[in-house]
């Protein structure tokens, strides 16, 4: 394996450095592209792109690992475009673009985008379908794309642990493969962008495996998020329906071992590109340099130059209010418009986007949530409706204006590859399970050398450790401090702006009974997903079931739900099992709430519950036909899934619907206490089959080495044995050619009448002379004889 590119760099250069010229990158880009890029503002190419499209073009598989934000999209979008141009189009070898049927012609499938989640591929999809616009008419005839994703859950696979963007597989959209396969021959498509599950759906088939014979170049984007979620089997299957003759571009920025099977598996003797941030510290003593510091010393980060990344620390039960202070304190300071905040779950997204968007602390900002667990339409809505707004816009005042923002509420579905532009924060409320998507999160703004800020928010204790380990992984940062002048006090100080955020949380909990049972669902969801943080010494589950009721008061909760992990919690703390020490026996928080007037604002949910209480044991299908006659929608959409577990529902069907509102029906607080311990157990034996699997998968392995070992062993003995019976056969060769000479001589000598040897009888040689016994002439004949013998010897 190459470990540098053949285009030189000067030297260490940080993402947002400035390349050598588009035009200057050998072989040469299309005049085409060039003034494409112009019209951009594109006239320097970042270093990924300089050492990535030559190598592209020269028919080299490349490895490129860099950070977030380098420009990773058009440095393979660019070399797809001219490949693909250049394919031959007739039996003479003219080019696409000579060719003047080019666009009627079917070729097959010349280039494959592999990327991890559906948001990502349309991405990249519309990127090239902006290039494709201002090429020529030869060109975009020929370069034909479309985009190959879903949005239901996989059927083809069941990997552990896929988390937020388990449906982004492709698998089970609106579109079967089939549909797909009918559009790419209507349409003579040879350029297909999606994700592996849906693409593995036309190749598992044989639908285009023909078609892909003619394939150049494969793209293998975020490799590493493809590995974490599970896709090895897919992209397996995918890579042997390819030929081996292309040209492959496998993107990461991490590099694993698992990435190294993978690189084994798809790619022929590729050209590793590496590009880093590199910064010098000058060390400084009394305000001058010191004399052994003339020499500086460098450090190799993990994040783009241009960012500011910061931590803010505070008790756990002040951490929505120190969202909500940063999200009031940032616009007005440093005039924040779009801001991206990361939670662990999809629960908690749904819960902090329906209470957050009322309170008045947040009047001046426009809210919107996006995780794994929407459907498809919702999901692209809402990333539209992000991207396309405009904070300010319809204010009355410039003060208005200054301090609107908008703000994402999301799961790490938004953290790998998505392009924000003008993104000016990132705020992580919780730390991600998998430090490696730590720089994918903060990698959000701050793209192209554009500036950006970043505030991870960080519980006291052990927590605080999370900084250093950072800091150790190449991932630098200081401490969030507020402005001593800042108006917006702290929550210790009594600001009376955040000292009512805790009751206006209450206060919508208690308005709503559908709130609190969002409320549960997060909080079930934040305890399972903080109990496997790969850091688990320094998030330590010990620490944070201490601190879970007053939390749980900070998000305004009313009752803790009924699970596992509370009454563990609770006897760890001291109390009786299932009594929580700072909470009454029944989990609530800050004294009883008359349950009978506790009720839901949807009318069929509040007949249910209703019914529930006066006749606990009537029927269920009877509580489904009581919200029947009330005249509800059961195919209405519900507010948000019962299921806690991070996996997501099938798609909706008719049937799927109307069990699913049946369910509803049932009353939410069955759905949230009842449920608990069955979902557990379901879990628990889910997680004893994966470490059975995992276990024989392991003995497998090893009873597979040992075999080759054992193979390897018996060969070199085979081998030392046939050494030996060489060495032998050669002997015994020799020895059988020293016969046959003693036979060829005695032979001769008979053939000529001479004497004869034979053997006396004392068992020694005996000359004679024609049988003559006279002394004389024995011992004349036994002289001659001699003479004559060793002549011919």
């Amino acid at each position: 394996m190459v470990e540098a590119g053949t285009v030189p760099l000067p030297g260490p250069l940080p993402i947002s450095a400035s390349g050598p010229p588009f035009s200057s990158l050998p072989p040469g880009l299309s005049p085409w592209i060039l003034e494409h890029l112009a019209s951009l503002s594109f006239h320097t190419s970042t270093p990924v792109q300089a050492s990535t499209i030559p190598l592209l073009l020269k028919h080299k598989d490349v490895i490129v690992e860099a950070v977030t934000g380098s420009g990773k999209t058009l440095a393979y979008l660019l070399p797809l475009l001219e490949l693909v141009r250049k394919q031959p189009g007739s039996a003479n070898g003219a080019t696409a673009e000579e060719d003047t049927i080019a666009g009627d012609r079917d070729d097959g499938i010349k280039a494959l985008i592999l990327l991890p989640t559906r948001e990502l591929a349309i991405q990249v999809h519309t990127v090239l379908l902006s290039l494709i616009e201002s090429a020529p008419t030869s060109v975009s005839s020929y370069v034909r794309p479309q985009l190959v994703v879903g949005g239901g859950k996989t059927r083809h696979h069941a990997a552990p642990e896929r988390g937020e963007d388990e449906e982004d597989d492709g698998v089970g959209g609106s579109n079967t493969p089939q549909q797909d396969f009918a559009r790419l021959r209507k349409e003579r498509n040879n350029v297909i962008v999606g994700t592996p599950g849906r693409v593995e759906g036309l190749f598992s088939k044989g639908i285009i495996k023909g078609k892909a014979k003619t394939m150049e170049l494969l793209v293998l984007d975020e490799a590493d998020r493809l590995l974490d979620l599970g896709f090895l089997p897919s992209l397996t299957s995918i890579l042997a329906a390819l030929p081996k003759q292309r040209r492959t571009a496998l993107f990461s920025a991490t590099m694993t071992d698992a990435l190294d099977q993978l690189v084994r598996l798809g790619l022929r003797n590729p050209v590793r590109i590496t590009v880093r941030v590199e910064m010098k510290k000058k060390l400084l003593a009394n305000g001058k340099a010191s004399a052994g510091a003339a020499a500086s010393s460098e450090t190799t980060a993990r994040i783009p130059a241009s960012l500011q990344n910061f931590f803010l620390v505070s008790p756990r039960e002040d951490k929505v209010s120190q969202l909500v202070r940063l999200l009031q304190h940032e616009p007005q300071q440093y005039f924040t418009q779009k801001i991206v905040v990361f939670f662990a779950t999809c629960a908690q997204v749904e819960y902090f986007f329906k209470v957050l968007s009322t309170i008045p602390q947040l009047r001046h900002c426009r809210l919107y949530s996006l995780h794994g667990r929407q459907n498809p339409t919702r999901r692209t809505k809402a990333f539209n409706s992000f991207m396309n707004d405009m904070p300010g816009v319809g204010s009355s005042s410039n003060a208005d204006l200054a301090t609107s923002a908008s703000v994402l509420l999301c799961t790490d579905v938004a953290s790998r590859g998505l392009d924000l532009p003008n993104l000016d924060l990132v705020i992580q409320f919780d730390p991600p399970q998998d430090p490696n998507l730590f720089n994918h999160r903060i990698g959000r703004t701050a793209r192209a050398g554009k500036s950006g800020r970043a505030v991870c928010l960080l519980a006291q204790g052990s927590e605080e450790s999370y900084i250093d380990f950072l800091r150790l992984r190449g991932v630098r940062g200081e401490r969030y401090i507020f402005p001593a002048q800042d108006k917006i006090a702290s929550v210790g100080s009594g600001s009376k702006s955040l000292a009512s955020l805790t009751p206006s949380l209450r206060a919508q909990n208690l308005a709503d009974l559908a709130t609190h049972d969002l409320f549960k669902l997060a909080l079930v969801s934040f305890v399972r997903a903080y109990g496997k943080h790969e850091a688990s010494y320094i998030f330590p589950k010990k620490d944070l079931d201490a601190e879970l009721p007053q939390m749980a008061r900070s998000w305004g909760g009313v009752r803790l739900p009924k699970m596992g992990e509370l009454r563990k919690s609770s006897k760890s703390a001291g109390g009786a099992e299932g009594v929580d020490v700072l909470g009454d026996s029944e989990g609530w928080l800050d004294g009883k709430v008359d349950e009978a007037t506790w009720a839901y604002k949807d009318p069929a949910k509040e007949k249910a519950r209703v019914l529930k209480l006066t006749n606990p044991k009537a029927p269920k299908a009877r509580t489904a036909a009581a919200s029947l006659d009330s005249g509800v929608n059961p195919d209405a959409e519900a507010p948000v899934s019962t299921a806690i577990d991070e996996e997501e529902a099938p798609p909706a069907t008719a049937s799927s619907s109307t069990a699913s509102h049946r369910k509803r029906m049932r009353g939410a607080e069955e759905s949230a206490q009842g449920a608990w311990s069955k979902q557990k157990a379901s879990k628990d034996r889910r997680d004893e089959r994966k470490e059975k699997k995992k276990r024989k998968k392991l003995a497998i392995e090893r009873a597979h080495q040992e075999a080759l070992s054992l193979k390897e062993k018996m060969q070199e003995e085979e081998e030392g044995d046939e050494e030996i019976a060489e060495e032998e056969r050669a002997i015994r060769r020799e020895r059988r050619m020293k016969r046959r000479e003693m036979d060829r001589i005695a032979g001769e000598r008979s053939s000529r009448g001479e004497n004869a040897v034979g053997l006396d009888g004392d068992g020694g040689l005996e000359f004679g002379s024609g049988g003559e016994s006279d002394a004389a002439g024995e011992g004349g004949g036994a002289g001659d004889n001699d003479a004559g013998f060793f002549d011919d010897m």
